[in-house]
């Protein structure tokens, strides 16, 4: 019986873990943002060299990047908070160099409310980086924001965003 629940445990998690449009790049940019302030300049390109797993992966080639008037960013679909719950978000990522990276999960317009926020450093090998949301509330339309700190070849992959229990 314990196995059981446990097994259904694992394919609710797995079921829920999905909410972010096209997490993999598999189709190519599809429901992800990219835009440069300033001077900053990006290429986004969706290839077999930038992927973690599966097929494809994305690269980001950015210059002139110096924050904050200067940044890049990719932004995914928009998800929605349901109240009482917690989320857990995730990828896969590595740069050409030791880079940070600002991760925040945000409304999509005023005010720029941040529910999840951590600067990771990324390095020439792929990692899984984790961060979970602070608060409960029901929030909708909000989009997770990934902005490079400074210049340099990024590569992304497997993003996954689910509720966890606390």
């Amino acid at each position: 019986l314990y196995a059981l629940i446990l097994i259904f445990i694992g394919f609710s998690i797995k079921a829920q873990s999905d909410t972010i449009c096209n997490p993999s790049f598999e189709d190519s940019l599809i429901n992800w943002g990219t835009f440069c302030n300033g001077n900053s300049n990006g290429i986004f390109s969706v290839d077999s060299s930038s992927a973690y797993s599966g097929n494809l992966g994305l690269k980001m080639d950015l210059t002139s990047i110096s924050p904050p008037s200067n940044t890049c960013a990719l932004t995914s679909c928009a998800v929605n908070l349901q109240q009482g719950k917690f989320y857990m978000i995730s990828f896969w990522a590595k740069s050409n160099s030791s880079s940070d990276i600002l991760v925040v999960l945000q409304r999509t317009s005023s005010p720029f409310i941040n529910y999840a926020q951590k600067t990771f450093t990324l390095t020439s090998s792929w990692k899984k980086y984790e961060l979970n949301t602070t608060d409960t509330v029901a929030v909708n339309n909000l989009k997770l924001k990934i902005k490079p700190q400074s210049s340099g070849i990024y590569s992304f992959d497997d993003f996954s965003f689910y509720s966890v229990t606390m």
